[in-house]
């Protein structure tokens, strides 16, 4: 990838720290009572809401399971907070945890603030550059590619080779593709990072090179790691999951 790459998704997680900030009198000094108070409120909200949805959709409910989600969802909340904003907002937060769950004192709420924005705007630099880039070069590319390449949040289940091709092959349950095989034919895999196979569709990048393209992409792995699967080929071609096509044509 040279334009959407680790660094880039990193920007955009940076920039999402803002998201459901609310500034809070009672975030402005460390209370273990005023943290453990906002955590279970939260936590309830979480539950509420999955449970509300589980609800609308008929779709079973398991608290323990949720329970789970938003311990996971928090510590990773946590993580962002530490591993992303600078040391200097860091020292104006009173309790990191608080800040986690989603309360700040006004004036780290403007400093977060200020950050994310500036974060999101280098992260827009990069994707106009990669759609300028597209808008330029697209035309070259035959209609089967630009109609079908593409695999957005489709898991990989398998990649390996078969003769001079490379053969992929995708879970795209629940998402709106209907390919399920990808074909690089006389390829050459030039990086396949580990959390590739499992790991989620997250966006891709094409090239015309010499004797074919290149093939970038970025998945999301299933442990949340970011992972690169880069292919050089003289085509590529799809095989299709004819049910969910037809469907998608009925529905149409």
């Amino acid at each position: 990838m040279k334009y959407l790459t680790k660094e880039y998704y990193a920007l955009i997680d940076a920039s999402a720290l803002q998201y459901d900030l609310v500034a809070s009198p009672s975030a402005k000094r460390k209370s273990e009572n005023y943290f453990q108070h906002l955590y279970q409120q939260r936590f309830k909200v979480w539950l509420d809401t999955k449970h509300q949805q589980a609800e609308e959709h008929h779709l079973p409910w398991d608290e323990a399971a949720e329970t789970e989600a938003f311990q996971a969802d928090y510590q990773k909340k946590l993580r962002d907070c530490s591993a992303i904003l600078p040391r200097e907002i860091l020292e104006q937060v009173a309790d990191i945890r608080v800040l986690a769950l989603g309360r700040c004192s006004g004036k780290v709420k403007q400093l977060v603030g200020r950050f994310c924005r500036e974060q999101d705007e280098k992260a827009d630099k990069l994707l106009t550059a990669y759609e300028e880039y597209w808008e330029r070069r697209s035309r070259h590319f035959p209609d089967h590619i630009l109609e079908n390449y593409g695999f957005d949040y489709c898991v990989v289940t398998a990649i390996g080779r078969d003769g001079d091709n490379v053969v992929m092959t995708l879970d795209n349950t629940g998402c709106y593709d209907d390919v399920n095989t990808v074909i690089w034919k006389n390829a050459e895999i030039l990086e396949l990072e580990d959390g590739v196979v499992g790991g989620r569709w997250m966006d891709h990048e094409l090239y015309q090179v010499s004797g074919g393209y290149e093939f970038h992409s970025i998945l999301e792995g299933e442990n949340g790691q970011l992972c690169y699967l880069t292919l050089k080929a003289e085509d590529v071609s799809f095989i299709f999951d004819e049910k969910k096509r037809e469907a998608s044509e009925e529905a149409e």
